[in-house]
Protein backbone atom coordinates (compact mmCIF):
# COMPACT_ATOMS: atom_id res chain seq x y z
CA UNK A 1 0.00 0.00 0.00
CA UNK A 2 2.78 2.43 0.91
CA UNK A 3 4.51 1.69 -2.39
CA UNK A 4 1.29 2.56 -4.22
CA UNK A 5 1.04 5.80 -2.23
CA UNK A 6 4.56 6.70 -3.26
CA UNK A 7 3.69 6.19 -6.93
CA UNK A 8 0.41 8.14 -6.82
CA UNK A 9 0.62 10.63 -3.94
CA UNK A 10 -2.01 12.97 -5.36
CA UNK A 11 -4.57 10.18 -5.69
CA UNK A 12 -3.71 8.96 -2.20
CA UNK A 13 -4.14 12.46 -0.78
CA UNK A 14 -7.52 12.80 -2.47
CA UNK A 15 -8.53 9.47 -0.93
CA UNK A 16 -7.46 10.69 2.52
CA UNK A 17 -9.53 13.86 2.12
CA UNK A 18 -12.57 11.84 1.04
CA UNK A 19 -12.18 9.57 4.08
CA UNK A 20 -12.02 12.64 6.30
CA UNK A 21 -15.18 14.09 4.77
CA UNK A 22 -17.06 10.77 4.92
CA UNK A 23 -16.34 10.31 8.63
CA UNK A 24 -17.46 13.86 9.53
CA UNK A 25 -20.65 13.54 7.50
CA UNK A 26 -21.40 10.20 9.13
CA UNK A 27 -20.93 11.69 12.61
CA UNK A 28 -23.35 14.52 11.86
CA UNK A 29 -26.12 12.31 10.49
CA UNK A 30 -25.62 9.21 12.61
CA UNK A 31 -24.38 10.65 15.86
CA UNK A 32 -25.05 8.67 19.07
CA UNK A 33 -28.29 9.62 20.76
CA UNK A 34 -26.62 11.23 23.78
CA UNK A 35 -24.99 13.85 21.53
CA UNK A 36 -28.44 15.05 20.57
CA UNK A 37 -29.11 15.92 24.22
CA UNK A 38 -26.16 18.33 24.35
CA UNK A 39 -26.53 22.01 23.41
CA UNK A 40 -25.62 22.54 19.80
CA UNK A 41 -24.42 26.11 20.35
CA UNK A 42 -22.88 26.12 23.87
CA UNK A 43 -20.63 29.11 23.20
CA UNK A 44 -23.17 31.19 21.22
CA UNK A 45 -21.24 31.24 17.93
CA UNK A 46 -24.38 30.38 16.00
CA UNK A 47 -26.29 33.14 17.74
CA UNK A 48 -23.57 35.66 16.87
CA UNK A 49 -23.49 34.41 13.28
CA UNK A 50 -27.23 34.95 13.01
CA UNK A 51 -26.85 38.53 14.21
CA UNK A 52 -24.08 39.23 11.71
CA UNK A 53 -26.21 37.78 8.93
CA UNK A 54 -29.13 40.01 9.95
CA UNK A 55 -26.96 43.13 10.17
CA UNK A 56 -27.54 43.43 13.93
CA UNK A 57 -25.13 44.30 16.73
CA UNK A 58 -22.54 41.75 17.82
CA UNK A 59 -24.19 41.04 21.18
CA UNK A 60 -25.17 38.20 23.48
CA UNK A 61 -28.68 36.69 23.71
CA UNK A 62 -31.17 39.04 25.31
CA UNK A 63 -28.84 42.04 25.13
CA UNK A 64 -28.22 44.86 22.72
CA UNK A 65 -24.93 46.05 24.20
CA UNK A 66 -21.98 45.02 22.06
CA UNK A 67 -19.75 42.22 23.28
CA UNK A 68 -16.27 40.82 22.86
CA UNK A 69 -16.94 37.67 24.88
CA UNK A 70 -16.37 35.59 21.76
CA UNK A 71 -13.80 36.26 19.02
CA UNK A 72 -15.34 37.14 15.64
CA UNK A 73 -13.83 34.87 12.99
CA UNK A 74 -15.93 31.75 13.51
CA UNK A 75 -19.24 33.67 13.55
CA UNK A 76 -18.12 35.46 10.36
CA UNK A 77 -17.41 32.08 8.73
CA UNK A 78 -20.83 30.79 9.83
CA UNK A 79 -22.79 33.93 8.94
CA UNK A 80 -23.34 33.09 5.22
CA UNK A 81 -25.11 29.88 6.25
CA UNK A 82 -27.50 31.84 8.46
CA UNK A 83 -27.96 34.44 5.73
CA UNK A 84 -28.99 31.61 3.38
CA UNK A 85 -31.49 30.28 5.94
CA UNK A 86 -29.41 27.19 6.72
CA UNK A 87 -28.52 27.99 10.32
CA UNK A 88 -30.98 25.49 11.78
CA UNK A 89 -30.00 22.70 9.39
CA UNK A 90 -27.00 20.33 9.58
CA UNK A 91 -25.07 22.71 7.25
CA UNK A 92 -23.06 24.47 10.02
CA UNK A 93 -21.94 21.09 11.39
CA UNK A 94 -21.19 19.76 7.91
CA UNK A 95 -18.86 22.72 7.45
CA UNK A 96 -16.50 20.87 9.78
CA UNK A 97 -15.99 18.28 7.04
CA UNK A 98 -14.59 21.03 4.82
CA UNK A 99 -12.49 22.53 7.60
CA UNK A 100 -10.96 19.21 8.66
CA UNK A 101 -10.26 18.18 5.07
CA UNK A 102 -8.35 21.43 4.58
CA UNK A 103 -6.44 20.61 7.76
CA UNK A 104 -5.49 17.27 6.19
CA UNK A 105 -3.94 19.17 3.28
CA UNK A 106 -2.13 21.62 5.56
CA UNK A 107 -0.88 18.74 7.71
CA UNK A 108 0.42 16.91 4.64
CA UNK A 109 2.28 20.05 3.50
CA UNK A 110 3.69 20.63 6.99
CA UNK A 111 4.96 17.06 7.32
CA UNK A 112 6.68 17.33 3.93
CA UNK A 113 8.26 20.64 4.90
CA UNK A 114 9.59 19.08 8.08
CA UNK A 115 11.44 16.56 5.94
CA UNK A 116 8.98 13.71 6.03
CA UNK A 117 8.68 11.35 3.08
CA UNK A 118 5.60 11.27 0.88
CA UNK A 119 4.33 8.21 2.70
CA UNK A 120 4.99 9.83 6.09
CA UNK A 121 3.02 12.93 5.12
CA UNK A 122 0.15 10.85 3.78
CA UNK A 123 0.05 8.74 6.94
CA UNK A 124 -0.02 11.88 9.08
CA UNK A 125 -2.94 13.26 7.06
CA UNK A 126 -4.73 9.91 7.25
CA UNK A 127 -4.32 9.84 11.02
CA UNK A 128 -6.06 13.22 11.23
CA UNK A 129 -8.83 11.99 8.93
CA UNK A 130 -9.33 9.00 11.25
CA UNK A 131 -8.94 11.02 14.46
CA UNK A 132 -12.35 10.22 15.94
CA UNK A 133 -12.06 12.45 19.06
CA UNK A 134 -12.05 15.48 16.78
CA UNK A 135 -14.92 14.17 14.67
CA UNK A 136 -16.98 13.30 17.77
CA UNK A 137 -16.85 16.87 19.12
CA UNK A 138 -18.10 18.29 15.82
CA UNK A 139 -21.71 17.89 16.84
CA UNK A 140 -21.52 21.30 18.55
CA UNK A 141 -20.43 24.70 17.29
CA UNK A 142 -16.96 24.92 18.81
CA UNK A 143 -13.87 26.66 17.44
CA UNK A 144 -11.25 23.94 17.88
CA UNK A 145 -11.53 22.56 14.31
CA UNK A 146 -11.03 26.02 12.80
CA UNK A 147 -8.19 26.64 15.25
CA UNK A 148 -6.53 23.38 14.15
CA UNK A 149 -6.68 24.46 10.51
CA UNK A 150 -5.25 27.92 11.14
CA UNK A 151 -2.56 26.69 13.57
CA UNK A 152 -1.38 24.00 11.13
CA UNK A 153 -1.40 26.44 8.20
CA UNK A 154 0.54 29.02 10.22
CA UNK A 155 3.11 26.38 11.16
CA UNK A 156 3.55 25.40 7.52
CA UNK A 157 4.17 29.04 6.55
CA UNK A 158 6.54 29.70 9.45
CA UNK A 159 8.47 26.46 8.91
CA UNK A 160 8.74 27.28 5.24
CA UNK A 161 9.97 30.77 6.10
CA UNK A 162 12.59 29.52 8.54
CA UNK A 163 13.94 27.13 5.92
CA UNK A 164 14.47 29.75 3.25
CA UNK A 165 10.93 30.54 2.14
CA UNK A 166 11.58 34.29 2.18
CA UNK A 167 9.90 37.31 3.71
CA UNK A 168 6.53 36.55 2.13
CA UNK A 169 6.26 33.33 4.14
CA UNK A 170 6.91 35.23 7.38
CA UNK A 171 4.18 37.70 6.41
CA UNK A 172 1.81 34.84 5.61
CA UNK A 173 2.66 33.12 8.88
CA UNK A 174 2.00 36.30 10.86
CA UNK A 175 -1.31 36.87 9.07
CA UNK A 176 -2.40 33.29 9.81
CA UNK A 177 -1.45 33.69 13.47
CA UNK A 178 -3.60 36.82 13.55
CA UNK A 179 -6.53 35.00 11.97
CA UNK A 180 -6.08 32.12 14.38
CA UNK A 181 -6.16 34.55 17.31
CA UNK A 182 -9.50 35.86 16.07
CA UNK A 183 -10.85 32.31 16.10
CA UNK A 184 -9.24 30.96 19.27
CA UNK A 185 -7.62 33.57 21.51
CA UNK A 186 -4.88 31.30 22.90
CA UNK A 187 -3.38 31.03 19.41
CA UNK A 188 -2.13 34.60 19.84
CA UNK A 189 0.36 33.48 22.48
CA UNK A 190 1.33 30.11 21.03
CA UNK A 191 1.42 31.45 17.46
CA UNK A 192 3.72 34.33 18.35
CA UNK A 193 5.97 31.91 20.25
CA UNK A 194 6.19 29.77 17.09
CA UNK A 195 6.96 32.88 15.02
CA UNK A 196 9.81 33.77 17.37
CA UNK A 197 11.14 30.21 17.11
CA UNK A 198 10.97 30.40 13.30
CA UNK A 199 12.93 33.64 13.25
CA UNK A 200 15.55 32.51 15.77
CA UNK A 201 16.23 29.19 13.99
CA UNK A 202 16.34 30.57 10.45
CA UNK A 203 19.69 30.57 8.69
CA UNK A 204 19.71 34.33 8.03
CA UNK A 205 21.94 36.91 9.67
CA UNK A 206 20.84 38.27 13.06
CA UNK A 207 19.77 41.62 11.63
CA UNK A 208 17.68 39.88 8.98
CA UNK A 209 16.13 37.58 11.59
CA UNK A 210 15.04 40.51 13.73
CA UNK A 211 13.64 42.34 10.73
CA UNK A 212 11.61 39.33 9.65
CA UNK A 213 10.33 38.77 13.19
CA UNK A 214 9.15 42.38 13.34
CA UNK A 215 7.49 41.94 9.95
CA UNK A 216 5.73 38.80 11.19
CA UNK A 217 4.45 40.60 14.27
CA UNK A 218 3.26 43.54 12.17
CA UNK A 219 1.39 41.19 9.83
CA UNK A 220 -0.31 39.58 12.82
CA UNK A 221 -1.19 42.98 14.31
CA UNK A 222 -2.53 44.25 10.99
CA UNK A 223 -5.00 41.36 10.75
CA UNK A 224 -6.15 41.91 14.33
CA UNK A 225 -6.39 45.70 14.17
CA UNK A 226 -9.99 46.02 12.86
CA UNK A 227 -11.31 43.92 15.75
CA UNK A 228 -9.20 45.83 18.30
CA UNK A 229 -10.41 49.15 16.90
CA UNK A 230 -14.03 47.97 17.01
CA UNK A 231 -13.58 46.96 20.65
CA UNK A 232 -11.94 50.28 21.52
CA UNK A 233 -14.97 52.10 20.13
CA UNK A 234 -17.64 49.74 21.48
CA UNK A 235 -16.10 48.91 24.87
CA UNK A 236 -13.78 51.87 25.45
CA UNK A 237 -10.89 49.51 26.19
CA UNK A 238 -8.00 47.73 24.48
CA UNK A 239 -9.27 44.20 23.82
CA UNK A 240 -7.18 42.43 21.15
CA UNK A 241 -9.03 39.10 21.39
CA UNK A 242 -11.82 38.56 23.94
CA UNK A 243 -13.14 39.60 27.34
CA UNK A 244 -13.70 35.95 28.28
CA UNK A 245 -10.19 35.09 29.42
CA UNK A 246 -10.61 36.31 32.98
CA UNK A 247 -13.69 34.17 33.58
CA UNK A 248 -11.91 31.16 32.10
CA UNK A 249 -8.84 31.37 34.34
CA UNK A 250 -11.08 31.99 37.36
CA UNK A 251 -13.08 28.87 36.56
CA UNK A 252 -9.88 26.84 36.40
CA UNK A 253 -8.41 28.11 39.69
CA UNK A 254 -11.19 29.38 41.95
CA UNK A 255 -11.13 26.23 44.10
CA UNK A 256 -7.53 26.60 45.29
CA UNK A 257 -8.67 27.63 48.77
CA UNK A 258 -10.66 24.38 49.16
CA UNK A 259 -9.24 21.31 50.85
CA UNK A 260 -10.37 19.36 47.80
CA UNK A 261 -8.59 21.78 45.45
CA UNK A 262 -8.06 19.21 42.69
CA UNK A 263 -11.81 18.93 42.12
CA UNK A 264 -12.97 20.31 38.79
CA UNK A 265 -15.31 23.29 39.20
CA UNK A 266 -17.79 24.06 36.45
CA UNK A 267 -19.05 27.43 35.27
CA UNK A 268 -22.20 27.80 37.46
CA UNK A 269 -20.31 27.15 40.70
CA UNK A 270 -17.39 29.34 39.63
CA UNK A 271 -19.79 32.17 38.84
CA UNK A 272 -21.55 31.75 42.19
CA UNK A 273 -18.23 32.01 44.03
CA UNK A 274 -17.31 35.14 42.11
CA UNK A 275 -20.69 36.75 42.80
CA UNK A 276 -20.19 36.12 46.51
CA UNK A 277 -16.72 37.68 46.46
CA UNK A 278 -18.01 40.76 44.63
CA UNK A 279 -20.80 41.19 47.15
CA UNK A 280 -18.78 40.54 50.32
CA UNK A 281 -15.47 42.19 49.48
CA UNK A 282 -16.42 44.93 47.03
CA UNK A 283 -20.07 45.59 47.69
CA UNK A 284 -21.13 45.37 44.04
CA UNK A 285 -23.24 42.97 42.02
CA UNK A 286 -22.05 41.10 38.95
CA UNK A 287 -24.48 42.97 36.70
CA UNK A 288 -23.20 46.35 37.85
CA UNK A 289 -19.81 45.78 36.22
CA UNK A 290 -19.17 46.28 32.54
CA UNK A 291 -17.87 43.40 30.47
CA UNK A 292 -14.32 44.76 30.59
CA UNK A 293 -14.54 45.43 34.33
CA UNK A 294 -15.73 41.89 34.97
CA UNK A 295 -12.85 40.49 32.94
CA UNK A 296 -10.35 42.52 34.95
CA UNK A 297 -11.99 41.55 38.24
CA UNK A 298 -11.88 37.86 37.33
CA UNK A 299 -8.16 38.15 36.53
CA UNK A 300 -7.40 40.07 39.72
CA UNK A 301 -9.20 37.54 41.93
CA UNK A 302 -7.48 34.66 40.16
CA UNK A 303 -4.03 36.18 40.75
CA UNK A 304 -4.94 36.81 44.38
CA UNK A 305 -5.95 33.22 45.08
CA UNK A 306 -2.87 31.88 43.25
CA UNK A 307 -0.58 34.09 45.36
CA UNK A 308 -2.25 32.77 48.51
CA UNK A 309 -1.87 29.11 47.49
CA UNK A 310 1.24 28.74 45.28
CA UNK A 311 1.89 25.11 46.26
CA UNK A 312 -1.63 24.00 45.49
CA UNK A 313 -1.54 25.94 42.24
CA UNK A 314 1.63 24.07 41.19
CA UNK A 315 0.01 20.69 41.95
CA UNK A 316 -3.20 21.64 40.15
CA UNK A 317 -1.20 22.80 37.13
CA UNK A 318 0.60 19.45 36.96
CA UNK A 319 -2.75 17.69 37.24
CA UNK A 320 -4.04 19.71 34.31
CA UNK A 321 -1.52 18.00 32.01
CA UNK A 322 -3.47 14.77 32.50
CA UNK A 323 -6.75 16.59 31.89
CA UNK A 324 -5.47 18.21 28.71
CA UNK A 325 -3.86 15.26 26.96
CA UNK A 326 -5.63 12.26 28.55
CA UNK A 327 -9.00 13.60 29.78
CA UNK A 328 -8.11 12.18 33.20
CA UNK A 329 -7.44 13.78 36.58
CA UNK A 330 -10.94 15.11 37.26
CA UNK A 331 -11.21 14.17 40.92
CA UNK A 332 -14.62 12.85 41.87
CA UNK A 333 -15.55 12.24 38.22
CA UNK A 334 -14.70 8.65 37.21
CA UNK A 335 -13.40 8.44 33.62
CA UNK A 336 -15.79 7.15 31.00
CA UNK A 337 -14.94 4.50 28.45
CA UNK A 338 -14.38 7.24 25.86
CA UNK A 339 -11.97 9.04 28.21
CA UNK A 340 -9.97 5.85 28.71
CA UNK A 341 -9.89 5.27 24.95
CA UNK A 342 -8.66 8.83 24.41
CA UNK A 343 -5.97 8.43 27.06
CA UNK A 344 -4.69 5.27 25.39
CA UNK A 345 -4.72 6.92 21.97
CA UNK A 346 -2.94 10.08 23.12
CA UNK A 347 -0.54 8.07 25.28
CA UNK A 348 0.56 6.07 22.24
CA UNK A 349 0.81 9.20 20.10
CA UNK A 350 2.91 11.11 22.66
CA UNK A 351 5.15 8.08 23.22
CA UNK A 352 5.84 7.81 19.49
CA UNK A 353 6.32 11.57 19.30
CA UNK A 354 8.87 11.73 22.13
CA UNK A 355 10.71 8.62 20.93
CA UNK A 356 10.88 10.03 17.41
CA UNK A 357 12.33 13.33 18.59
CA UNK A 358 14.80 11.57 20.89
CA UNK A 359 16.13 9.58 17.95
CA UNK A 360 17.05 12.67 15.92
CA UNK A 361 20.25 14.61 16.20
CA UNK A 362 20.01 18.15 17.50
CA UNK A 363 20.83 19.58 14.07
CA UNK A 364 17.91 17.72 12.54
CA UNK A 365 15.50 19.05 15.17
CA UNK A 366 16.00 22.61 13.96
CA UNK A 367 13.18 22.52 11.35
CA UNK A 368 10.85 21.30 14.11
CA UNK A 369 11.39 24.42 16.23
CA UNK A 370 8.18 26.36 15.32
CA UNK A 371 5.89 23.33 15.64
CA UNK A 372 7.60 22.04 18.77
CA UNK A 373 7.43 25.50 20.36
CA UNK A 374 3.73 25.80 19.57
CA UNK A 375 2.91 22.43 21.15
CA UNK A 376 5.02 23.09 24.27
CA UNK A 377 3.76 26.64 24.84
CA UNK A 378 0.15 25.59 24.28
CA UNK A 379 0.51 22.77 26.80
CA UNK A 380 2.10 25.05 29.40
CA UNK A 381 -0.55 27.72 28.85
CA UNK A 382 -3.42 25.33 29.49
CA UNK A 383 -1.62 23.76 32.44
CA UNK A 384 -1.37 27.23 33.96
CA UNK A 385 -5.00 28.21 33.38
CA UNK A 386 -7.67 25.59 32.63
CA UNK A 387 -7.59 22.32 30.72
CA UNK A 388 -10.05 20.08 28.92
CA UNK A 389 -9.14 17.47 26.32
CA UNK A 390 -10.64 19.36 23.38
CA UNK A 391 -8.20 22.23 24.01
CA UNK A 392 -5.37 19.91 22.89
CA UNK A 393 -7.03 18.96 19.61
CA UNK A 394 -5.70 21.97 17.60
CA UNK A 395 -2.15 20.84 18.48
CA UNK A 396 -2.64 17.22 17.38
CA UNK A 397 -1.88 17.93 13.67
CA UNK A 398 1.48 19.45 14.66
CA UNK A 399 2.28 16.39 16.79
CA UNK A 400 1.28 14.08 13.94
CA UNK A 401 3.43 15.99 11.43
CA UNK A 402 6.51 15.93 13.66
CA UNK A 403 6.02 12.28 14.59
CA UNK A 404 5.70 11.22 10.96
CA UNK A 405 8.71 13.27 9.86
CA UNK A 406 10.84 12.04 12.76
CA UNK A 407 10.12 8.36 12.11
CA UNK A 408 9.89 8.40 8.31
CA UNK A 409 12.21 11.05 6.97
CA UNK A 410 12.65 11.38 3.25
CA UNK A 411 13.24 13.98 0.61
CA UNK A 412 11.47 17.12 1.74
CA UNK A 413 9.95 19.71 -0.54
CA UNK A 414 13.18 21.65 -0.53
CA UNK A 415 15.07 18.68 -1.91
CA UNK A 416 17.06 18.03 1.27
CA UNK A 417 17.46 14.34 2.09
CA UNK A 418 16.88 13.29 5.69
Amino acid sequence: MTAAWGRSPRAALVAVVLICIAIRVAVVFWMPRDYGLLPRDPDMYGHLASRIAAGQTYSLPGRETQTAMRPPLYPIVLAPLWAAGLGGTPAPLLLYAVIDSLTCLALYALARRLGGSLVAALLAALCWALYLPQAAMETRLWTEPLAALLATSALWALTNAARGGGLRRFILGGALVGLGSLAHSTLLFVGLAAAIAASVTSTDRMKTRLGRLVTTLLACALVMTPWAVRNAVALDAFVPTTTHGGQTVWEGNCGLADEDFLRNIHIPEARERFDRILSERKGVAFGELSEVERDRAFRAETLRIIREHPGRYALLSLNRFARLWFNLGFKGEPPSGMSIALSVLHGALLALFIAGLAGRRRRRLRPFAPALTMVIVSTILYMATIAYARYAFPMVPAVLAMTAAAWMGGEGMDGIHR
